[in-house]
């Protein structure tokens, strides 16, 4: 039991370095990038803060990212896409109404046409004049 306490609690230390290494890393070439360019200070500590706000907080993983999931069948893996996306759905009533009628269907129009996107706290998602 020791053993596997220090064992588990190695790797965890392993990763947290490796995930601040990764960090650190990543804001030095920021920085890097901001002064090779001549960005203005007040652009550039706007954009540091930004960075290091969203390198704090963990992300959630997308389906790209899990390459097991690339070993499911085609029929399961719909079925995978229709249950994450589920919740969002039917939270609007004409997607609610849907798949109470054909779920199957909605499986389908998950795979194809739907699209997870997590934009963070002051993304843009629309703009002035798009159409």
């Amino acid at each position: 039991f020791g053993s596997t306490l220090i064992s588990s609690l190695s790797a965890a230390m392993i990763d947290f370095q490796m995930a601040n290494k990764a960090k650190t890393s990543k804001m030095s070439s920021l920085r890097r990038y901001l002064r090779e360019n001549l960005v203005p200070q007040r652009m550039a500590v706007a954009v540091t803060k930004q960075v290091e706000q969203r390198l704090r907080k963990p992300e959630r993983l997308d389906e790209c990212e899990v390459p097991a999931l690339e070993y499911l069948s085609t029929t399961l893996r719909m079925q995978l896409q229709f249950e994450t996306t589920r919740p969002l759905l039917v939270s609007m009533p004409v997607f609610r109404l849907w798949t109470g009628l054909d779920s199957q269907c909605m499986q389908r129009v998950c795979a194809e046409a739907v699209q997870a996107l997590r934009p963070r706290p002051k993304d843009e998602i629309f703009f002035e004049g798009d159409r």
